[in-house]
């Protein structure tokens, strides 16, 4: 059972090398690490060339930066392309144990229901990371799930994209990682549209990894925000039902009214339209704080 390990970078060279150092040491032949640079603006590719004097890794470079979901499914056409039958995605900034990616893809392995699989992700200054149950129709669309059984995997409606297994034969059912979203949601309506699907997203309570969260994203001002709030209307836009849509409209005009009032800008009330409409001023080069 073939597997590939794929890892995004953006500006996060050491950290990806390091973790490419990590995975490597202890790699089967049965495993291969893919690492996709997204159009890094800094030294990355030279530290990453310079690693690969000591690692076995392949290295893509996109010419664009086309966000989370472009540029893993760069890495998942090449796994598949490989012949692999799992994925592993993982964000740079993750610690993991020498056995975690066999532990993930076993359980795929013997779960053949299963389209993906994660980790509790332990965040410092946060509560650790099990999944989430998904709702649309509401500004607030998420909440976290808390297993009362930490020996024994369960169910969830999505997990958060920064380490997970997946059955790559499911992409032939569902597709890539939709791409319009650029940053966040993309893994979540990934997710939903498995469960539509028939499969199930599972976490492992008893398998943990360290994540330092926002690791490419922190220097950016504004980029979480601007994302999350113009994602939101695009993730109802592409899953909701006309009333769930209306409903969400309904909720949205007054909050972002008191948002932009409390900002003392029109960013929040533009970065909900912007979801309606597609737009991406960060990819504009527009300021979106």
């Amino acid at each position: 059972m073939k597997t590939a390990i794929v890892i995004l970078n953006y500006n996060s060279g050491e950290a990806t090398a390091n973790l490419v150092k990590v995975l490597t040491r202890n790699l089967s032949v049965d495993e291969e690490v893919i690492v996709v640079d997204n159009s890094s603006s800094d030294n990355s590719i030279q530290l990453l060339i310079a690693q690969g004097r000591y690692s076995s890794f392949k290295l893509i470079r996109s010419e664009t930066n086309g966000g989370y979901a472009a540029g893993n499914n760069i890495g998942l056409k090449q796994a598949i392309a490989d012949g692999c039958e799992f994925a592993v995605i993982m964000n740079s900034d993750i610690s993991i144990s020498d056995d975690t990616v066999s532990r993930l893809v076993s359980h795929l392995e013997s779960h053949h229901s299963c389209a993906v699989v994660s980790p509790v992700l332990e965040t410092a200054g946060a509560e650790d990371t099990y999944g989430r149950l998904n709702y649309l129709g509401k500004i607030h669309s998420w909440k976290s799930v808390f297993p009362d059984d930490l020996k024994h995997p369960f169910k969830v409606d999505s997990i958060v994209g920064a380490c997970f297994a997946l059955r790559l034969s499911v992409v032939a059912d569902v597709g890539f990682i939709p791409e319009p979203y650029f940053l966040n949601f993309e893994e979540t309506e990934w997710c939903i549209r498995m469960g539509r699907a028939g499969y199930s997203v599972e976490c492992l309570p008893y398998l943990r990894v360290r994540h330092q969260n926002h690791g490419s994203t922190g220097n950016v001002s504004g980029l979480q925000k601007y994302f999350m709030r113009r994602n939101l209307v695009l993730f109802n836009r592409r899953l909701g039902s006309k009333s769930q849509i209306v409903g969400l409209v309904v909720k949205l005009i007054p909050f972002a009214m008191l948002q932009c009032l409390k900002n003392g800008s029109w960013m929040p009330a533009k970065s909900y339209v912007d979801g309606w409409t597609g737009r991406n001023r960060f990819l504009e080069g527009r300021s979106v704080s």
